[in-house]
């Protein structure tokens, strides 16, 4: 549906997620699926809002809206930016993912803003890890008559779940390089810790035991963090420690 026709460019399909990170991986997926396709390959182009001192990342995304790409990524905040350079009169799908990410990362007065740019009639595909009662209502708002597909959890999987309630930092430490050591723990694996200091802290203590990690902080800037998850991904190393964070570049103008 993205690709060019005879009546010439049209923005098309409109992908909106909750973070920058997520907007440059989905964008970065999009651009090597369009790579295969046999006619001439529409553009996919990221919709972010420019932080401080970004003003040349606005005329560079200002620049490629207006050869109309068919396929645009971004968060409900980076499409508002742009919207004055946005041609979506035509646009023909709409996929809102991560939605309860969305309404908790504060985008709820954005969505409805968003709904306004939107022609009358197009495909929404709504995508959402949990079912609030938030996303009950976004879901009354955005789409008509909705075909709804859950996912049956599985039982007697592989999935295996347990805990240990261990006492210092020290036994926590400890217990870690065992279950790795030995193998009670295979393949790749996400380590969680309660801040930045304490994850540069595992990864000073793995390295000891020449095991390779890295660590996701909320810290990184954002093109940083993109960089971590594809060495994690491709092999580079075994260990991801991270922990939770706010990014707070993702707020609306009035949260900042």
């Amino acid at each position: 549906q993205a690709r060019r026709d005879e009546d010439g460019k049209k923005t098309a399909l409109m992908i909106i997620l909750p973070t920058r990170d997520l907007v440059s991986q989905v964008a970065a997926t999009v651009r090597q699926l369009l790579y295969y396709l046999e006619d001439a390959v529409p553009e996919a182009v990221e919709l972010l809002k420019p932080g401080k001192g970004e003003e040349g990342t606005r005329k560079v995304t200002e620049a490629r809206l207006r050869t109309t790409p068919a396929i645009v990524v971004g968060t409900p905040s980076g499409v508002l930016e742009y919207k004055d350079s946005l041609d979506l009169s035509s646009l023909q799908s709409l996929v809102i993912d991560e939605a309860d990410l969305l309404l908790s990362h504060g985008y709820a007065e954005s969505l409805q803003s968003l709904l306004k740019l939107l022609p009358p009639i197009l495909q929404t595909c709504l995508v959402s890890a949990t079912l609030t009662s938030d996303v009950a209502k976004l879901k009354r708002v955005m789409l008509h008559k909705p075909a709804v597909v859950k996912l049956k959890r599985q039982e007697g999987g592989r999935l295996k779940q347990f805990y240990l309630d261990v006492g210092s930092a020290q036994d926590k430490l400890l217990v870690t390089y065992v279950f790795l050591k030995l193998g009670v723990i295979q393949g790749r694996v996400i380590i969680f810790t309660s801040g930045a200091q304490e994850s540069y802290r595992v990864k000073l203590f793995l390295e000891q035991f020449g095991m390779r990690s890295g660590v996701l902080s909320g810290q990184m800037t954002g093109r940083h963090r993109v960089e971590v998850c594809d060495r994690f991904n491709s092999g580079g190393f075994d260990v991801l420690i991270t922990e939770d964070w706010e990014d707070e570049e993702e707020m609306d103008d009035d949260e900042e």
